[in-house]
């Protein structure tokens, strides 16, 4: 326990008051993780004295008395009992208390139990469990009853809230429902009919105008000197260690390992060891401790941007220093790895010309990230995953020589007097380079175009190309098998880049179905035609084709009577004025396969559906082929001369069996 004695010029005490804080309930605490360090202060006769601190607690134990000697001038004296938190987020703030005056004593010289604390600004502070005693000085029996004497004030508890500049007068201190009320004496009977309301915190009221002035005087005097002696208490006991000047709570930080520091001070260590980039701990500012500033700490004193990079470099140096961590090198995100044991372990057979060892390599190393889907090696975190390489066999392919085509390394010497030996000795490698440009561009990179062209492909490589430009490493819009940088490519007039041979290819088939159309010859991408100097000889028959199948149509149009029909001459319609392709949608047109020519036959409707059906070319015979020693209009030959369906009647477009006709539809059935 503690004995304060107090100073009254030689005069001897007349009373010794006993103060035991036995414990707390309930303590509310403005922590994030609700937990509470707490401290009880005890305040009288202008003497400050404290209880030991207790950490990580909202019911804590002190157990601890303390002693104050009590003079004769002493009757408007009050013992102030204040729980404060020391936490390190939220400084020294008082969580509540409770005020006993020294006139509770003139008819009771013990008060014991569980009280409520009293804070405006926390809805539930909590209770404290205390004892005050006092105790009369038997060598001062005259000074001691003349110091009751003088006790004249209300037997009340004056409440004083630290928080806000009122007071409140109340017959009893909020008690905890479960704790020990203290024994009064025996009180006439008018005054305990008064007394049978019970004692609880609704009872309380506040002073008004008609109370005595003498009494609101004193008790405003009195919370002013506590609140200053309270302050002044809080400031003498918080300094900083490293600089050595005292300094407000609020502007302390006080360490796990009891050390307390300015939020300068702290800055200033933090920066200057935040240069060291192999550092993930930020330790004590005070020489030879080896704890560490916590994170809430390095939090308030840091601006945000330094603190994420801190936070973001702390956690890489962690990951680095773990086996089983591994963190996505596209969006960060941190996974464990698991080592595989029995079953878990894919033994299956490398497929694809992979070797064991580098299959063996897939299966340890290979990750998706479950967050943004990239697929990466975790042991060199390259992107994508390098696939038939292990590690080493892939930074061995980087600085080799590679076929321009498929990217396999190059086993034969260099040939410096072929401008395309950077092509490999496979076939399909060997069939691409007749066509390829063997140009290079001024960034030194080959190009990927065609040979023979007036004007070059753009380079593709990933060093030369802008975001929103094709690169090589993009696929083909016709096969969506291989990307442009594996085959000889070209630029058609829309801007679009393909496989040259996916191209000719295309235009070669020509339209998929026994009915001429020409969807085939228009860009994958834009649908506009296809244009590029390189494949004018292919072009060439294609659209005289086309220029002959449209004047047929038109003659057609004109033979039906529909130039002036609604489809055509309304505003609005889908083929107002442009009667050529209201004929070319209107009109089927099919190969005649002795003739080579097209012939009509019949309406595209007619046709709906038939498309994807199975044919054969040599079925499709025009009129004048299949109608052999029929004669032979004077007006128009044979280029209108139609036969019939032999089942239908309607108008035959094919002829088999060499002597049968048939529509489209009849055709079907058979």
């Amino acid at each position: 326990f503690f004995l304060l004695r107090g100073e009254m010029g030689g005069a001897a005490p007349v009373a010794e008051l006993v103060i035991q804080v036995y414990e707390a309930k309930n303590l509310g605490t403005k922590s994030f993780s609700g937990r509470c360090n707490s401290l009880c202060a005890i305040t009288f006769d202008n003497m400050v004295v404290h209880t030991q601190l207790v950490k990580n607690s909202t019911s804590p134990h002190w157990n601890e008395e303390f002693r104050f000697d009590v003079f004769h001038n002493a009757p408007e004296k009050t013992v102030l009992v204040t729980v404060i938190e020391k936490g390190s987020l939220f400084r020294e703030t008082p969580i509540g208390s409770i005020t006993i005056p020294l006139n509770y004593f003139k008819e009771n010289f013990e008060v014991k139990g569980w009280f409520g604390l009293e804070n405006t600004k926390r809805k539930n502070p909590g209770t404290i469990h205390l004892s005050a005693v006092l105790i009369p000085n038997d060598e001062e029996e005259a000074l001691f009853a003349m110091f009751i004497k003088n006790l004249d004030l209300e037997n009340n508890w004056v409440v004083i809230d630290p928080q806000v500049d009122a007071f409140q007068v109340t017959d009893s201190i909020s008690l905890d429902p479960n704790a020990e009320v203290p024994e009064k004496k025996r009180e006439p009977e008018e005054k305990q009919e008064k007394a049978e309301e019970p004692e609880t915190a609704e009872n309380l009221h506040t002073f008004d105008s008609s109370a005595d002035p003498e009494i609101q005087k004193f008790l405003e005097e009195e919370r002013r000197e506590q609140d200053r002696m309270l302050q002044e208490f809080l400031k003498q006991q918080y300094k900083c260690m490293a600089c050595g000047e005292g300094k407000d709570p609020r502007e302390l930080l006080e360490l796990e390992c009891q050390h307390n520091f300015c939020c300068e001070c702290v800055r200033t260590h933090a920066l200057r060891q935040l240069e060291d980039p192999r550092l993930a701990d930020i330790v004590c500012c005070q020489e030879n401790c080896t704890s560490t500033i916590p994170q809430w700490a390095l939090k308030k004193v840091l601006d945000e941007k330094l603190f994420e990079e801190y936070i973001s470099r702390a956690l890489q140096l962690a990951i680095d220093s773990c086996d089983e961590m591994i963190a996505c090198p596209s969006c960060g995100v941190v996974v464990e790895r698991v080592q595989r044991h029995g079953n878990q372990i894919n033994n299956s057979q490398p497929t694809n010309g992979i070797s064991a060892e580098a299959h063996a390599h897939r299966e340890e190393f290979r990750f998706r990230c479950r967050e943004c889907s990239t697929e990466y090696c975790s042991a060199c975190m390259r992107i994508p995953y390098h696939v038939g390489y292990t590690c080493k066999q892939y930074e061995e392919y980087l600085v080799s020589r590679r076929c321009r085509f498929c990217k396999e390394t190059i086993r034969s010497a260099a040939n410096l007097s072929d401008p395309l030996d950077d092509v490999c000795d496979d076939e399909d490698c060997q069939e691409k380079k007749k066509n390829a440009c063997d140009k290079k561009h001024e960034c030194g990179h080959a190009c990927g175009g065609v040979a023979g062209e007036d004007v070059c492909l753009p380079c593709m490589h990933e060093d030369c190309v802008q975001p929103d430009q094709t690169s090589a490493e993009d696929w083909c819009s016709i096969c969506y098998v291989e990307d442009l940088g594996s085959a000889p490519s070209i630029q058609l007039g829309c801007s679009h880049i393909l496989h040259y041979h996916c191209v000719l290819a295309k235009l070669q088939q020509k339209w998929p179905s026994p009915r001429i159309t020409f969807g085939f010859w228009n860009c994958p991408e834009c649908k506009q035609k296809i244009n590029h100097p390189s494949l004018n000889a292919v072009m060439e028959p294609l659209e005289e084709l086309y220029e002959e199948i449209t004047k047929k149509a038109l003659q057609r149009l004109a033979f039906e009577g529909l130039e002036k029909c609604d489809d055509i001459s309304k505003e609005g319609a889908r083929f107002y004025k442009d009667p050529i392709g209201y004929a070319m949608n209107h009109f089927a047109y099919y190969p005649c396969y002795q003739c080579k020519k097209p012939y009509f036959g019949g309406q595209v409707r007619c046709d709906a559906g038939n498309n994807d059906q199975p044919f054969k070319a040599e079925d499709l015979v025009c009129g004048g082929c299949s109608g052999v020693g029929a004669q032979e209009c004077p007006a128009h030959g044979k280029e209108f001369m139609e036969h019939k369906c032999q089942f239908c009647c309607s108008v035959a477009s094919w002829f088999c069996w060499g002597k049968t006709h048939f529509c489209d539809p009849c055709h079907t059935r058979q």
